[in-house]
């Protein structure tokens, strides 16, 4: 199994994260965006899972796990299905609503 991977707290703080970096056009990240979801799709293959919704406590979380006292944070913790199940769900878009926005991207 592989060690560790990292989530956003939600599809939209992934999205508003992206677009306040302003580094990337919204096609951009609209791709980045669907390659989140695809990485996070595997996320019962790997040991732990970090929520990356405070970069210090991601990082505290992560040198747990390092130092092997990261065994509340692994894959298959109940709270996980929640907010993974929001991330992988597909967006939909009103009709005639236009390109969707970055809260609303399609994974």
């Amino acid at each position: 199994m592989r060690e560790h991977i990292h989530s956003a707290a939600s599809r939209r703080a992934l999205a508003e994260r992206l677009a306040r970096r302003a580094t990337d056009s919204p096609e951009i990240i609209a791709r980045r965006l669907r390659d989140a979801a695809a990485d996070m799709s595997h996320y019962r293959e790997f040991d732990y899972v970090i929520v990356n919704d405070d970069f210090a406590r991601a990082v505290s979380d992560l040198r747990r796990i390092v130092a092997g006292r990261g065994e509340d944070l692994t894959s298959a913790r109940p709270e996980l299905a929640a907010l993974l199940g929001e991330l992988l769900a597909p967006a939909v878009a009103k009709r005639g609503a236009g390109p969707l926005s970055p809260d609303r991207q399609a994974f």
